[in-house]
């Protein structure tokens, strides 16, 4: 990988690590999950604008549709949520300082930095026009940290549409 494309992932990573969205069991406002969905949106324009994009409660559903029908679908989950930044962190936990060949800061491993390289890889390929054969979904919730009930509430719609995943 070039030490340019290189950048621009660490670049993004800490444009997401910035957005800060830790989840609270005692604040259900979702607007901070919103907001950094509207980051996704700027990092991954074709993700956003190619697929079915569902929002259910400051979580996210998304749809690549697929060129074979017959086939079932795929699902990859991550979250976008973090916990507290208590203690002492080298670098500010919402800062997204890339330095020492590091992003720093809540979230860079569990799990935005996962969510970074799932939606650039989608990102890429819808880029260069690949269409999946089967459908894939994308799932990112706002509640994993306090419990999943998002997680829940998407696994629960997908069961009401009948959806079915080979993975």
């Amino acid at each position: 990988m070039s030490d340019n494309r290189a950048m621009k992932y660490a670049e993004t990573l800490s444009r997401l690590i910035k957005a800060e969205t830790v989840s609270s069991r005692d604040n259900k406002d979702r607007s901070k999950f919103l907001a950094f969905h509207e980051v996704l949106k700027e990092e991954f324009p074709n993700l956003f604008t190619k697929t079915e994009v569902e929002v259910i409660d400051g979580s996210l559903l998304i749809k690549w549709k697929g060129s074979d029908d017959s086939l079932e679908p795929v699902l990859l989950m991550n979250h976008h949520d973090v916990v507290e930044a208590s203690g002492e962190w080298k670098y500010p936990p919402f800062s997204g300082e890339i330095a020492e060949g590091r992003v720093w800061g809540r979230g860079t491993l569990d799990t935005k930095g996962g969510l970074s390289m799932m939606f650039q890889a989608a990102e890429e390929l819808l880029e260069e026009g690949f269409v999946p054969r089967r459908d894939t979904y994308f799932v990112s919730t706002c509640t994993e940290e306090i419990g999943g009930e998002c997680g829940n509430k998407i696994s629960l719609l997908l069961k009401e549409r009948n959806i079915h995943f080979y993975m």
